[in-house]
């Protein structure tokens, strides 16, 4: 009988030397350590396996263990599933594809426990098929966005080439996953770069046929040169974009040396154009040296394309000629004109405006320039407000300003002589706006700034922000003013009161999704310079701090002590992700914590000794 006990027991402590063992394991693939041993866990399991008789002499020791096992197995893989499925992987994500499919990866190798653990089977499928179903409808997006065919029926409209650049990053990733060989994903690629090859053939085709209209032109067809010319534009800024910003877009085009073919043929175009109006300058021909100037000012359009002699430069050379050939005195109206001065203006056409017939002939010439000049200046301001995007540079608003103030000054001094007075009003209140529309779209990227808590980036944008109100001076809104101010009301919203209460109600293991060491390390370096940002990081030090206490606290109150209970396991896997000072001092409280609980388990076994002595 004796003996019979003594095996029952070498049987019981087998099976708690595999229990540690899978357990040892399981905690290693918790922690998503790489290299795990699957086959030394499968082996641990075949071990508990054959002493599953003992269950008839000893009731809940083997199923206990393997319940447990299998429960603990079954939770981590439903864990990296969800973990796995919350990510979005559409075409905006495609940089996070690798990540899922490695977690994917690890929840597969899982799959060898299918005998033991049949269950878990059906978490890996779903995530399989999960993760094909979700890239599937990516490629189905694509190929049926950037058809040829579909293209052509639309009559070639605007192409998305951002969305062309992800399309291809997300087709390039998935083309190596393996789990992906039998989806469309190579052949949506080899479309979408047809698609491109058959774009560069379009556009290069327009082009040719817009030049040659340009260069054939007569002086009727002025609205028709700049509308070839604008095309002409579009199509090598668009060249440009798409070289410097999409390469793989430019990759698949059938010509890579469409930009140089381009500037060289515009080169050699400008060099026919000065020689040229060199001639019609010596023989005098004035109209036709308007013709020409008048297309050579529309290529000027062309010259930030360019890297050698600019249309602008000859367009400036024949102009002077042009009007040296008329009257000296005009000469100096249009020098005023072309330096903005327009009091100088005011002087000096009154004197041509108050002359004899031949003046007043000059007069009406050097009118029509001041308009089309001032016109002129009145577009290449609104152009720099609408280049201006979302990017408030310092340098293009002092331009701006400056441009609107030369404009309100010839509204002061030269106001008799343009053709619509009404219309610089309009065109101020026009800018203004314009200038408004952009910095409430600065301010709200601000906003959105402040509500990830990009903290250092947004008092970067505010200083920025509130140097272009002061240079905007009167040209301000109202509505901008107010908006800064509701911005600034949203930021302290957000640190005295949105954060607090985030962190207040988050449990520490959320910690690992959202480390608290992102926020410390990006409010701190502007908490320095804003007494905001100080009291915020010191109230949520003080609510992370003592959730953390709490929790060891609460430690040391579970029965029987235990230096593995899970409020200990929570801090220990939270304290990492904590800045470098808390956690040191955190970690001090643990080490204290685990001091106290060491001492509670040694004078319980005290007791129990004194129990069994008494006895």
């Amino acid at each position: 009988m004796e003996s019979y006990y003594i095996i029952l027991e070498k049987v019981i402590r087998y099976i708690y030397e595999a229990r540690r063992d899978v357990e040892d394991l399981l905690k290693s693939l918790f922690r998503r350590e790489e290299n795990i041993n699957y086959n030394k866990l499968r082996k641990c399991l075949l071990n508990l396996k054959s002493v599953e008789w003992i269950e008839k002499y000893r009731n809940g020791i083997y199923s206990d263990v393997i319940h447990n096992v299998e429960e603990q197995i079954i939770e981590h893989v439903k864990q990296m599933k969800d973990s796995a499925m919350e990510i979005n992987i559409d075409l905006d994500n495609f940089d996070k594809i690798k990540h899922v499919y490695q977690i994917i990866l690890q929840i597969n190798t899982i799959k060898c426990l299918e005998k033991f653990i049949p269950d878990v089977v059906k978490d890996i499928d779903e995530v399989n098929n999960w993760f094909k179903e979700i890239t599937n409808n990516v490629f189905i997006i694509i190929k049926e966005t950037f058809n040829v065919e579909k293209w052509k029926e639309q009559k070639y409209e605007f192409v998305d080439f951002h969305k062309v650049e992800k399309g291809f990053h997300y087709l390039d990733t998935c083309k190596n996953i393996r789990s992906l060989f039998t989806s469309n994903c190579i052949f949506v690629l080899n479309d979408l770069e047809e698609f491109i090859r058959h774009y560069s053939t379009y556009i290069q085709q327009e082009m040719e046929s817009s030049f040659e209209t340009i260069k054939h032109s007569q002086n009727e067809d002025k609205k028709e040169i700049y509308e070839k010319v604008r095309i002409l534009s579009n199509r090598l800024r668009e060249l440009f974009e798409i070289k410097t910003k999409y390469s793989r877009v430019w990759s698949c085009f059938s010509n890579k040396n469409m930009i140089k073919y381009w500037q060289n043929e515009l080169s050699y175009y400008l060099t026919d154009l000065s020689d040229e109006m060199e001639k019609i300058t010596i023989t005098k021909r004035i109209n036709t040296l308007k013709d020409k100037l008048m297309i050579v000012k529309a290529l000027s359009t062309l010259d930030r394309f360019r890297e050698d002699e600019k249309f602008i430069n000859i367009y400036h050379k024949y102009q002077n000629i042009f009007f040296i050939q008329i009257n000296d005195a005009q000469k100096q109206v249009l020098d005023a004109i072309t330096n903005n001065d327009y009091e100088r203006v005011a002087f000096e056409i009154k004197a041509l405006q108050l002359s004899n017939e031949i003046g007043e002939y000059f007069y009406q010439q050097a009118k029509q320039i001041l308009n089309s000049r001032l016109h002129n200046l009145m577009e290449d301001t609104k152009t720099h407000v609408i280049i201006l995007g979302n990017n408030l540079e310092i340098k293009e608003i002092k331009f701006i300003v400056d441009n609107l103030r030369r404009i309100q000054r010839a509204q002061q001094f030269v106001s008799e002589h343009l053709n619509e007075l009404t219309e610089l009003d309009a065109y101020v209140i026009e800018i203004k706006i314009l200038i408004e529309e952009r910095i409430i779209r600065f301010l709200e990227g601000v906003q959105v700034l402040i509500s990830i808590h990009y903290f250092c980036k947004v008092d970067q944008k505010l200083d920025l922000i509130i140097l272009v109100r002061s240079l905007l001076g009167n040209y301000c809104t109202e509505k901008v003013l107010n908006r800064i101010e509701e911005v600034k009301h949203y930021q302290d919203i957000v640190l005295t009161k949105d954060i607090i209460e985030k962190y207040s109600n988050m449990d520490i293991t959320g910690y690992n999704l959202d480390p608290p060491t992102n926020l410390f390390a990006e409010v701190g370096e502007v908490s320095n310079t804003n007494p905001l940002y100080y009291g915020a990081l010191n109230k949520i030090k003080e609510i992370i701090v003592k959730k953390f206490r709490e929790e060891l606290k609460q430690a040391t109150l579970v029965q029987p002590p235990n230096l593995e209970n899970n409020h200990i396991r929570r801090f220990e896997l939270a304290v990492k992700y904590l800045p470098e000072t808390i956690r040191i001092a955190l970690e001090i409280d643990l080490k204290h914590c685990k001091d106290d609980i060491n001492q509670l388990i040694q004078n319980n076994k005290n007791k129990l000794k004194t129990t069994v002595h008494l006895n």
